[in-house]
């Protein structure tokens, strides 16, 4: 793992360099091709600066596996129900990603209309179909599946997930996330304008399978805590914080082994912590954190096969302005009251004697 210093300003700094045999593939993918670097405020605590950098650079190293396998031919193909099952993870995923940015609505707009300008950019037309018909050549379709898998960040979803696709599962799955990808910008354009009612597409998506029927873990949700701290050392106030978390999970599990734990598990559990004494900014910062990084650290070292809180977070409305009551406070009041028994100043009104 890479090291964690402090850049000249102060900040927490790290940098991971992208191996050769796959620096042309990750800046097609992620947009660089020599390192990573990973940046964070210096006011943040050393332990949650490593954390934070454990977790990132889990997700970078899965990213470089994920494409050394697709450069071998290598990965899982997925049934028709799969590949829809697969694209309600990443639904969960992109909308959990963006649903808490304060950009305009107008920005989901402009998701849509880069996907049409697609869909029309490779357009023809025969002599059998209409003018509002066209037809889709094969070049076309590669050149709509470059572009939903450039808007919906499918490179950085599969590479989070740890999951490796042959390249005709891949296909498949670009094609159903084309028709979910106007659909989540929906939803984040309600979520941008406020609007934080329930989701009922996520109803529609059946359950993906990542982990391997029959291979456990050996871990319930408490043993994994248990593992990470004797190989992690963690700081003992992290210790303190994350306890509650792992005493929750291996409640709510009920002692399941960890690989049988998947993506719509982690939904529900998320589902249930937001209290009137648990805020949503609490709930992502301190309990989705930690069993992403424990979660994350099973999966490093090959316990699991994807991290099923990876992406998995709660939606933090806009703070509501304060506003006080209409009626005054006793002091304010009698402030009040106390103005009106006093002459302005410099104003020198004679008495008169027949009053």
């Amino acid at each position: 793992m890479t090291s964690l210093s402090r850049a000249p300003n102060g900040d927490w700094f790290a940098r991971k360099g992208i191996p050769k045999d796959v620096r042309e593939a990750y800046k097609r993918a992620f947009g660089v091709s020599q390192e990573e670097r990973f940046r964070r405020p210096g006011s943040l605590s050393t332990g949650s600066a490593k954390a934070e950098l454990r977790e990132w650079d889990a997700t970078v190293t899965g990213r470089i596996e994920a494409l050394r396998a697709a450069a071998r031919g290598e990965g899982r193909g997925l049934t028709h129900r799969e590949a829809h099952g697969l694209a309600g993870e990443w639904y969960f995923w992109f909308v959990a990603r963006h649903e808490a940015e304060a950009d305009p609505p107008e920005r989901w707009d402009g998701l849509h209309e880069a996907l049409e300008d697609a869909r029309l950019r490779f357009a023809s037309r025969d002599d059998t179909h209409s003018a509002d018909e066209p037809v889709e050549s094969p070049a076309a379709r590669r050149h709509i599946r470059g572009v939903v898998g450039e808007l919906g960040l499918i490179a950085t979803f599969l590479g989070e997930q740890g999951i490796r696709l042959t390249q005709e599962a891949t296909d498949a799955f670009l094609d159903i996330v084309e028709g979910e990808l106007l659909a989540a910008a929906a939803t984040l354009r309600r979520r941008a304008g406020g609007d934080f009612s329930a989701d009922g597409r996520v109803e529609r998506y059946p359950e993906f399978r990542q982990a391997l029927p029959g291979k456990a873990a050996g871990l319930t949700c408490w043993s994994l805590f248990e593992a990470w701290i004797a190989e992690r050392k963690p700081g003992a106030a992290t210790v303190d914080r994350w306890r509650a978390v792992f005493k929750g999970l291996d409640a709510f599990f009920e002692g399941r082994d960890i690989a049988a734990i998947t993506g719509d598990d982690a939904i529900g559990w998320k589902n249930t912590l937001v209290t009137s004494d648990r805020s949503p900014r609490v709930v992502n910062d301190v309990w989705l954190r930690a069993a992403r990084v424990g979660f994350g650290w099973a999966l490093d070292n090959k316990k699991i096969a994807t991290n099923p809180f990876a992406g998995v977070s709660v939606a933090v409305g806009k703070a509501q302005p304060k506003v006080r009551e209409r009626e005054f406070l006793d002091d304010e009041w009698r402030t009040i009251l106390k103005a009106t028994l006093t002459p302005p100043e410099g104003w020198d009104c004679p008495v008169s004697v027949d009053g």
